[in-house]
């Protein structure tokens, strides 16, 4: 029997016994792999030779796959409990009443190509328009299609969907062009003599159109079953040791692969783990969180839960305050034009009010655009140099519209008072000043506060957080203009930041209840803002000071020295 008509076989078998195979929940975990046996699911293998399953206390029995076999549709069919699939496979299947969803990733980078005969006339991407292009999976046409669409071809191309799996379409001249992995297609083409001077080829990350394989997939509704979440959980546990196994002792890895599938070629799948080790996330050990896949666009809810990793890490006594699925949505939020845009509205409001104060002390045009940008972003630097993980101090470096808008405003309100020289002065102007910044003071607590969280710091830090990134610039500032800080001297403002903080933590905890509800992080971002704001402009109008006892008169301070 071949290596092809046996899991076709096996897979018709289980397809009889599928009802009674998922009422029977004996603590086994049934994996449905992608292919036949091979390196590319080593850390299957090895975590089961090695233990690691029984160590977490599960059994777990892969399912070979192969031609004929969709690992989600095995799934559907009560066939599995886990799929072995893809994210762009997962997107087709995700709209159904029982969404399948992915709860861990293997896999951290793309491993699809687009691979074109250069004889073809095909150089650059472009060049594929109107060619004929064969596509193995129908979710590869999918991948391809974002492709086209993020490259402005105006002709598209003639995909035709082959489950064949024959490379040798392309090799023999069949098609212009064809979608491959680099870790089995592609390695065929080099070993059957084609080149960078005879092959064109083409990753989907460089036109927008991401792709990972190799995610553990499973129906939502399996997920309101706590004992399968445990199990999940526990499967991820070992097959992250398996797969660290594989990346520290690779021959071993694939003496273990050839046991599994004696007819594979040794040399073959040194270079298949080689390519695959290469998608694997990276740390003492590895990462399989399902939001590692970032920035992927979907037409619903993402099909990804963090259900499972959050109970992997309560396993691994590492529980956390914000669960990840929410700090990924946050991630996203930060990253979003929207809410760069709105930061960049509490910098300038933050900028007018510096701007302001550096007119009524006289500064002139340079002066006032130091003062706005010492003011809006010394808190900001001066954070990020504390916490330096992932964040990037000098930012501006990179993306330098905060000091072009923050100098723009410095630059306009200037022109203004050349044209209206008491404008400074009037109450119109006073009281923009008073609601600009006490706008910008909220916008900017809040996202001292976020730039904490995301970066890994522990909660309580986002409080300090906050009243660093928007008092350390008017520290700054005082320390320019020779002044004492004012804000020591009983008033309360870093207070206020503090409270926002605090404010801001609340509602994100009461946010991780929604996993997947942007809503719900935009109603605390909103909520945390506008309170601040109110709070900001009820203290400037009352005035409200410390008790004497906290801050006493400085008279007094100096009769003690």
């Amino acid at each position: 029997m071949t290596r092809v008509a046996r899991p076709v076989l096996a897979f018709l078998v289980l397809s009889c016994l599928g009802s009674e195979l998922q009422a029977a929940d004996n603590g086994t975990l049934r994996v449905q792999l992608k292919w036949v046996d091979q390196a590319q699911f080593a850390g299957f293998y090895v975590a089961e030779k090695k233990g690691h399953f029984a160590d977490e206390g599960i059994q777990v029995v892969t399912l070979e796959g192969g031609p004929g076999i969709d690992p989600l549709t095995s799934l559907r069919a009560g066939l599995s409990d886990v799929a072995i699939s893809t994210y762009s496979r997962a997107r087709l299947e995700y709209a159904a009443s029982d969404p399948i969803i992915n709860v861990a990733q293997i896999l951290q980078g793309p491993p699809l190509l687009l691979a074109c005969r250069r004889d073809r006339g095909i150089d650059r991407f472009q060049d594929i328009s109107g060619k004929v292009v064969f596509s193995i999976f129908e979710q590869d046409r999918g991948v391809l299609m974002e492709m086209v669409n993020g490259s402005g071809i105006e002709t598209a191309p003639q995909v035709q969907v082959d489950p064949s799996y024959d490379v040798d379409y392309l090799i023999r001249g069949d098609t212009d062009c064809m979608t491959i992995t680099v870790h089995n297609e592609y390695r065929t083409l080099l070993k059957a003599g084609f080149s960078a001077q005879n092959l064109a080829v083409f990753r989907p990350n460089d036109f927008g159109a991401p792709d990972v394989e190799d995610g553990l997939y499973v129906l939502r509704s399996r997920l309101n079953v706590a004992k399968f979440v445990e199990r999940l959980a526990r499967l991820v546990r070992g097959l992250q040791r398996g797969w660290q196994d594989v990346r520290d002792y690779p021959a071993e890895a694939v003496d273990i692969t050839l046991k599994k599938n004696p007819t594979l070629d040794r040399t073959d799948q040194q270079e298949m783990l080689e390519s695959i080790t290469s998608l694997l996330g990276t740390g003492e050990l590895l990462y399989f969180e399902p939001a590692r896949v970032e920035s992927y666009e979907w037409p619903a809810a993402p099909p990804w839960t963090h259900v499972v990793w959050n109970r992997a890490l309560k396993l691994a006594g590492k529980d956390e305050v914000f669960r990840r699925s929410m700090l990924f949505q946050v991630g996203l939020d930060e990253k979003s034009h929207v809410f760069s845009t709105i930061l960049l509205f509490g910098f300038c409001a933050f900028a007018l009010a510096a701007t302001l104060d550096a007119v009524a002390l006289g500064y002139d045009l340079w002066g006032r655009t130091m003062i706005a940008l010492v003011s809006v972003m010394g808190g900001g630097i001066m954070r990020d140099l504390i916490l330096t993980r992932n964040r990037l101090p000098f930012s501006f470096l990179e993306d330098p519209s905060v000091p072009i808008a923050i100098t723009t405003v410095a630059l306009a309100f200037s022109l203004l008072l050349i044209i209206h020289p008491d404008a400074g002065r009037s109450q119109r102007w006073l009281a923009l000043r008073r609601h600009s910044e006490a706008l910008g003071f909220s916008i900017i607590t809040v996202h001292g506060a976020l730039a904490c969280i995301l970066s890994g710091a522990a909660w309580y830090w986002a409080p300090f957080g906050a009243a660093m990134t928007v008092a350390g610039g008017g520290l700054l500032r005082d320390i320019i203009v020779n002044r004492e800080p004012r804000n020591f001297r009983g008033a309360i403002y870093e207070e206020i930041a503090i409270l926002s903080g605090l404010l801001l933590i609340l509602g994100l905890i009461v946010a991780n209840h929604f996993e997947h509800s942007r809503w719900m992080i935009h109603a605390v971002l909103a909520a945390t803002i506008v309170t601040i704001t109110i709070t900001r402009l009820l203290v400037v109008k009352y005035n409200p000071r410390y008790p004497t006892w906290l801050a006493q008169p400085a008279t007094a301070h100096r009769e003690r020295i």
